[in-house]
């Protein structure tokens, strides 16, 4: 079997929730050695939250004694479980001993409680010069906000994301996934490799100090350029400044989203549609006209002719380019024409042919998970 690129690679994992464990989680994945440390007693919190996964199937309650909360079974796979009592002297003192053959420690307490435990990075530092520290919080290890609250609802909010998500006569929505959530730790990985890298010219350690806000502002480049631009970012629903038609739209047995951004995408959609008579059509001839009648160009297609689309929804536009319409195929309409697709529900996402190769796919099969071990 191919060595993973991190293999050798030891990473304490002090973390909770969704943000610190995804980040972890994705480390065991390139080939760490996770050492999950849990709190005496019952372990993580999401040992015990439901849904649960055990020999019996899913369910809302625990079925069995093997039984585990799906959320430890996805977010702990691939990682080694231990319990310390990082209150406790004796606690503390194992730690330490870990951290010295440890290559990167994380954690997402909020700030301060490193130092209260007494592993504060000054102190890690001193133990092992090499230790890297990743610290994962909502607003940073620094400045007026250090100490607030931070959940993924509250900096959808704060960054911006909340506020153009949504319809423009709503308010400001909550993206369904938890993107700050899990944003977060795709920097932080960013952060310890580069550490990682840096240790091997300088043998130096490194604090990674990750914000989940700053994070979620690198979400939206489109949006802050736009900005720069003159143009307010707003709620456009699954509309989009950058050009038009870009929505969903209805069919007869359901609904497709089309994403038209550049002239080329808008001519072929027109072929596709047998709608070749707008192509020199004044109204429509720039995706960002500020004119009323180009806020969304696919108004003036027919009705009756979108819904009358029918199959597989947008496969079926797919008929009048080389290579005709296979159901789970949009390569012809995908390089030839205006990006379409259906908006997938979760369960069809996770069955359809086209994600039979998905990395997380795997998981969902699980039910005779063993239970992690708590040594």
């Amino acid at each position: 079997m191919m060595q993973k690129p991190l293999s050798g690679v030891v990473v304490l994992d002090l973390t909770r929730y969704l943000a610190g464990p995804y980040c972890t989680l994705l480390l065991a994945g390139l080939g760490a050695e996770v050492i999950k440390i849990e709190p005496p007693g019952k372990g993580d919190l999401h040992r015990r939250f439901p849904p649960f996964v055990g020999p019996k199937g899913a369910a809302g309650q625990p079925q069995t004694a093997d039984d585990m909360g799906v959320f430890m079974l996805h977010r702990a796979r691939n990682k080694k479980s231990i319990t310390l009592d990082l209150y406790h002297p004796e606690g503390r003192e194992l730690f330490k001993a870990l951290c010295r053959k440890a290559d990167v420690v994380v954690e997402n307490y909020s700030p301060g409680v490193m130092d209260e435990m007494g592993a504060s990075y000054a102190t890690l530092r001193e133990l092992h010069p090499g230790l890297i520290l990743c610290s994962i919080s909502g607003f940073g290890q620094t400045g007026p906000l250090r100490n607030w609250r931070a959940y993924d609802p509250v900096i959808q909010s704060m960054s911006g994301l909340a506020s153009v998500t949504g319809y423009a006569d709503r308010p400001p929505t909550r993206c369904g996934a938890a993107i700050s959530d899990t944003v977060a730790p795709l920097f932080a990985i960013i952060g310890i490799l580069a550490a990682l890298r840096r240790r091997e010219q300088t043998g130096a350690g490194e604090w990674v100090d990750i914000a989940m806000l700053d994070t979620s502002f690198f979400l939206q480049p489109d949006l802050l350029e736009l900005l720069n631009g003159g143009i307010e970012p707003r709620r456009r629903g699954n509309t989009h400044a950058a050009g038009t038609p870009l929505n969903t739209y209805p069919t007869r047995d359901g609904f497709v989203t089309v994403a038209v951004t550049t002239d080329k995408n808008w001519q072929c959609l027109l072929a596709a549609l047998e709608r070749e008579d707008l192509k020199t059509d004044p109204r429509f001839a720039t995706p960002l006209s500020p004119s009323g009648t180009a806020t969304d160009r696919c108004r003036k297609l027919s009705p009756s002719r979108s819904r009358a689309r029918t199959g597989a929804r947008s496969d079926r536009l797919s008929d009048t380019l080389p290579g005709g319409g296979n159901s789970h195929s949009r390569t012809p309409l995908q390089s030839r024409c205006a990006p379409t697709c259906p908006p997938d529900h979760h369960s069809s996402t996770w069955s359809a042919p086209r994600r039979s190769r998905s990395p997380c796919r795997p998981w969902c099969r699980w039910l005779h998970y063993p239970r992690t071990v708590l040594w």
